[in-house]
């Protein structure tokens, strides 16, 4: 027998995120589709109104999701890597040591749990952090509300307060791909997400979607990103997904999540400014430069802000791209320890 009650609680969801994100994009927030349909489906959910989206189309999200990021990936691109080998393991031991700090901050100075505080703590890939946090024991609205924090002051007030002073003209928006390059990207997407679903790898179909992603578009089999209309739908699910979680949250929990949120994205800020500094101090190069080239801001947006102040977009591009891949195979790995030890923490509390 057909649920319509379960229909239903999909149509409200989705129609909340829809416009959720259709206002934040029409006043220019960033990540507006994804960042306000997040807050639509939570308005509604924190309201008390019965909101469901299904896995399967969470999965089905994920896997598009999985496929844009991995078009960042070019020849060209992963043809600048070696170039800057000082100024990049620089920047892969910065990760690390961000992540560690505003993990610590969020764990033993505001008391968030240890996944949450690990998730919260991940300087970038928000979708991808969603993703891996879904199935775990995260709170998944304060990972939420943290990650939302940390790109709106990075994308929207940085490259702000950038342009102010910066001159030049930005890149061309990158090109769709072909028909045929879509329905073979997002099919063998698919598939590598059921191969690592197979594999027990956490977050599966984005993973298993970008790593095919980023092969495909790595060797120059394929070009062009994902259709907007199709991202933008995609987007819309995945606000609606993560604003479902905020059933219990009140608006008291909410200022809370804020001022962590806010705390470690300044200690996240400060330690990516001195990485910044360490490598301009070894290498000799801008610090302006050196600053996008660390900022976890997204490698669109940094690229932009590279090419409007006349600095070298290859140097920013390749090491965003560095950063992308490093978050992608570290948080994985640094999962199953948080894991371990989360699960250590509660079996020591029931003795």
């Amino acid at each position: 027998m057909f649920d319509w009650n379960r229909l239903r609680r999909i149509a409200v969801t989705l129609a909340a995120a829809f416009t959720g994100g259709a206002v934040f994009n029409l006043i220019g927030l960033p990540a507006g589709w994804l960042s306000g349909g997040m807050v639509g489906a939570a308005i509604v959910a924190v309201a008390g109104v019965e909101v469901e989206l299904p896995v399967s189309l969470r999965s089905i999200a994920f896997v598009v999701v999985g496929s844009y990021l991995g078009s960042s990936v070019s020849p060209e691109l992963l043809g600048e890597l070696h170039k800057w080998p000082i100024s990049l393991a620089v920047l892969g031991a910065n990760l690390i040591v961000l992540q560690f700090s505003a993990q610590w901050f969020l764990h033993r100075v505001c008391r968030w749990d240890r996944q949450t505080s690990f998730f919260a703590a991940i300087p970038g890939l928000t979708s991808y952090v969603i993703a891996l946090a879904l199935p775990t024991r995260a709170d998944i609205s304060r990972v939420a509300v943290s990650q939302t924090i940390r790109v709106f002051l990075l994308v929207v007030l940085m490259p702000k307060a950038i342009s102010m002073v910066a001159v030049g003209t930005p890149p061309a928006a990158a090109e769709p791909a072909a028909l045929w390059e879509i329905a073979l990207i997002l099919g063998s997407g698919a598939l590598g997400g059921v191969a690592f679903m197979y594999l027990g790898i956490p977050a599966a179909p984005m993973l298993g979607a970008l790593l095919v992603s980023g092969i495909l578009h790595g060797t120059g089999l394929v070009a062009g990103t994902m259709p907007q209309p199709l991202l933008i739908a995609t987007y819309i699910v995945l606000g609606g997904v993560i604003g479902s979680r905020f059933g219990t949250t009140t608006p008291r929990m909410l200022m809370n999540m804020f001022a962590a949120s806010f705390g470690a994205f300044v200690v996240s800020l400060t330690v990516a400014a001195v990485g910044a500094w360490i490598a301009v101090e070894l290498t000799g190069e801008s610090i302006s430069q050196m600053v996008l080239a660390f900022a976890p801001g997204g490698i669109d947006v940094m690229t932009i802000m590279a090419f409007a102040l006349g600095l070298d977009a290859a140097f920013v591009a390749a090491h965003q791209l560095a950063r992308f891949l490093c978050i992608a195979i570290y948080a994985p790995i640094l999962l199953r320890r948080e894991r371990v030890l989360a699960d250590a923490a509660a079996t020591r509390e029931k003795d």
